[in-house]
């Protein structure tokens, strides 16, 4: 009979893959630009349900650790003035819809890419610079973190939701999940630009991609997509 590995045993063996591969790349890339660390998290949780909550990468100028912990303290949404666009945008769609702010605070929050770059330009040179090697280390460390999801869940789906459609991009593209996502979408908004949001099924995740909450400032648009998921989800 197979023993299934507990939650907290799961995130010590992905906590622990991830800075191995952060020294590889430290070490194997030296001219490549990892000064500026990264953060495998930004919640609270992990895989205390089948839920995951994804942003592109973490952005900032200065120089970090490559951290890997859970966050301590509330979530960043919770904060009454976090200070960065990003998480007052978030802070509005996570509370749009009656029900969304429960069901994402029991999410495993994370990144696509949790090497830390100023933007998405630098985060595909960074990429280059390392020959691809950076973007097949995120895509280890995320279907890891999906099938821990999976494992937690008792029809093995997981429910994602991804903040930007560069994170969409990235997240099925060969390196990570290798999903052609336009030949799943079972639903898109249609609008241009920011605000465009879809819904994707494949196998047996879920993925509800919604405006990058650094750009999307509009609170009627960001309402109107967080009660498209709460609905969708049946909250």
């Amino acid at each position: 009979m197979s023993i299934t590995a507990s939650p907290n045993q799961k995130l010590l063996d992905l906590q622990q893959l991830a800075q191995q591969y952060n020294q590889k790349l430290i070490a194997e890339f030296p001219t490549a630009n990892f000064a500026r660390g990264g953060d495998l998290f930004l919640g609270k949780h992990y895989c205390q349900s089948n839920r995951i909550f994804l942003g592109l990468n973490p952005g900032g100028d200065e120089p970090h650790a490559f951290k890997t912990d859970l966050r301590e303290g509330g979530n960043f949404w919770d904060d009454p003035d976090s200070g960065y666009r990003y998480w007052e945008n978030c802070k509005l769609f996570v509370n749009g819809a009656k029900g969304l702010h429960d069901w994402i605070t029991s999410a495993t929050v994370a990144y696509c890419c949790p090497w830390r770059t100023r933007n998405q330009t630098e985060l595909y040179k960074l990429n280059d610079q390392t020959g691809g090697r950076l973007f097949q280390y995120c895509g280890e460390l995320l279907r890891r973190l999906v099938k821990d999801q999976k494992e937690r869940s008792p029809d093995s789906r997981v429910l994602l939701v991804v903040a930007g459609r560069a994170s969409l991009h990235l997240l099925s593209s060969e390196p990570l999940l290798h999903i052609n996502w336009r030949d799943h979408l079972k639903f898109d908004n249609g609008a241009r630009g920011t605000y465009r949001w879809a819904k994707v099924e494949w196998e047996n995740i879920v993925l509800y991609q919604v405006p990058h909450f650094s750009r999307a400032n509009c609170h009627h648009q960001l309402k109107q997509c967080a009660g498209w998921v709460a609905q969708d989800l049946g909250l």
